[in-house]
């Protein structure tokens, strides 16, 4: 369903993903942007308010030890979600969209720590 909206109408689907947040909320984490249509429906939505693109990028060895780690796959199968259209534009381009890049081969506590300080910095210009 999702993809049919997706599809058919953009600006819908992302206006049902932000109503998914309270209306009296300073902020708003959108987690697992998968298109570019996406990012700049949802930037025209909040205009002028600003969106910050943060992308989490890992290696494939470790994205593929995660994948296999969280649930009993095969590598057809794994190839199947690779080989999905969406899956395609996260690494070829909305990685280059980015605001801030974060090597999520890091350990978590350097990765919010870096990302905190970065949004700090951000936030003041």
């Amino acid at each position: 369903m999702g993809e049919s909206l997706l599809a058919n109408n953009p600006t819908q689907f992302c206006l049902n993903v932000l109503n998914q947040a309270s209306s009296d909320c300073e902020f708003v984490i959108v987690d697992g942007i998968r298109h570019k249509i996406v990012l700049e429906e949802i930037r025209k939505i909040i205009h002028p308010n600003k969106l910050i693109h943060v992308h989490l990028q890992i290696s494939e060895e470790i994205r593929i030890k995660r994948i296999y780690e969280r649930q009993e796959i095969t590598p057809e199968e794994v190839q199947s979600i690779d080989n999905h259209p969406s899956e395609k534009q996260v690494t070829s381009v909305l990685v280059k969209l980015a605001d801030k890049v974060i090597d999520g081969g890091k350990d978590i506590k350097d990765i919010i720590t870096d990302l905190s300080e970065w949004l700090k910095l951000r936030v003041s210009q």
